[in-house]
């Protein structure tokens, strides 16, 4: 199931996102894709509540056996950018336990969303925001839209 994370940092800085398949799982072909978008909304300062919006990209992947375009990218310190509002990322969770991770730089004054979408045969993603130091920030799985 699709995951989402929207957070608004309390300063700049670089951030981390962590996707694995909640139940470990991961295997070759077709079946464990999906997308990730990242995205930041300005945020009145006057308003404190804020709605984040972003739309999956339509790409038509054409899997290889344990890769995908992004890999190696399996620890925190080998996270490849993603640039926010204009690009989804297609990564495959292969093999099985394989975990992805992306990073972005934000700035103070938005709302960020990071999300999965678009996954295939029995991909159950969970995404993790960590600070550029490692620290826990948020997590989602099974995210549930209008929730």
């Amino acid at each position: 199931r699709d995951s989402l994370i929207n957070f608004r940092p309390t300063t700049g800085g670089t951030f981390r996102v962590q996707i694995l398949d909640a139940n470990g799982r991961g295997d070759v072909g077709p079946n464990y894709l999906y997308t990730f978008t990242a995205s930041g909304t300005l945020v009145s300062t006057s308003t404190p509540t804020v709605v984040a919006t972003a739309t999956s990209s339509t790409v038509t992947p054409t899997p290889i056996p344990c890769q995908d375009s992004y890999e190696p990218d399996d620890s925190r310190d080998m996270a490849h950018p993603i640039e926010l509002n204009t690009t989804s990322q297609r990564h495959s969770l292969c093999p099985v336990g394989d975990v992805d991770w992306v990073t972005f730089t934000a700035g103070g004054g938005k709302v960020y969303t990071m999300f999965t979408s678009d996954l295939r045969g029995p991909t159950d993603t969970l995404i993790t925001l960590y600070d550029a130091q490692g620290h826990f920030l948020a997590e989602n799985d099974d995210y549930q839209p209008g929730s």
